[in-house]
């Protein structure tokens, strides 16, 4: 109790999973980190590991040229899995014939390209859901401009669609901070939007209530209303929504690119 352990799993490791024993096994919590100097693959990357479940929910990542995301479906129990994923770009839900019906073995793991599921899109949530079994899943986006590489991060699970939401853990520093907001439903959804600074809340001008599309993810560009400053969104809907923010620091002279991802959580009570 009360302890860390380290564990380096190797460039080629397979999906490895943590299980626990004893008085304290309900505490057990796993982390990976992922380091990569490749030339085209540079980036650090953290994840929190998922327990199996049912249905999962990631606001990040797109399909376009330069830009490689990946759905791993990891099964670590004892009974097959079928999993279908949904796709939720700028305008549209796309539920790829390849993302359905996806069976998932005992002890095994599928992975599947969004760029193959669907090409194209600039922004992307992606619904997991277990119709027989149940799935650890997970997202990895991996961004290059020609062969400069941009960084690349987990996406990390974002709560299930509800109608008051908390997106903590913004970056503060230079670059964009993009909030995406997905509509899974089939009405446009009508979105308050506060921030919570380090000074006190704040009602960003002009983007205080914003519409987005039904079956659609929105984009609000919170770059220059959060100004370099750590931020907290909070977002309060009329529909159930789900959300994550993008921040994203481009490559300059002497500096490399890189980028992270913050997802939405249901707030404490």
């Amino acid at each position: 109790p009360g302890s860390v352990l380290l564990y380096d799993a190797g460039e080629t490791s397979p999906p490895l999973v943590a299980r626990g024993t004893g008085g304290g096994a309900a505490g057990l919590t796993a982390t990976q980190l992922t380091r990569s100097t490749n030339a085209t693959m540079r980036g650090l990357a953290g994840l929190s590991c998922p327990a199996s479940d049912t249905d999962f929910w990631f606001v990040g990542s797109g399909s376009v040229v330069g830009q490689r995301g990946r759905v791993y479906l990891s099964n670590p129990e004892a009974a097959p899995a079928v999993v279908d994923i949904t796709l939720y770009g700028p305008d549209r839900p796309v539920r790829p014939p390849d993302g359905r019906g996806i069976t998932v073995a005992p002890g095994r793991q599928q992975v599947r390209l969004l760029d193959a599921l669907a090409p194209g899109l600039t922004r992307l949530a992606v619904q997991v859901h277990a119709r027989v079994g149940r799935v650890s899943a997970a997202v990895r986006d991996l961004q290059v401009q020609g062969l400069t590489p941009l960084g690349a991060d987990w996406v990390p699970r974002s709560a299930p669609p509800a109608r008051r939401l908390v997106v903590p853990g913004v970056l503060g520093g230079q670059g964009q901070r993009l909030l995406r907001v997905a509509v899974p439903g089939r009405s446009d959804a009508i979105v308050r939007l506060r921030l919570l600074t380090p000074t006190g809340p704040l009602v960003p001008p002009d983007l205080d209530v914003v519409e987005v599309g039904a079956g659609s993810v929105g984009e609000i560009d919170l770059t220059g209303v959060a100004a370099g400053e750590p931020v907290t969104v909070l977002l309060e809907s009329d529909v159930p929504v789900t959300a994550g923010v993008l921040s994203r620091l481009a490559p300059a002279e002497g500096q490399a690119g890189e980028y992270a991802y913050a997802a939405a959580t249901a707030p404490l009570t």
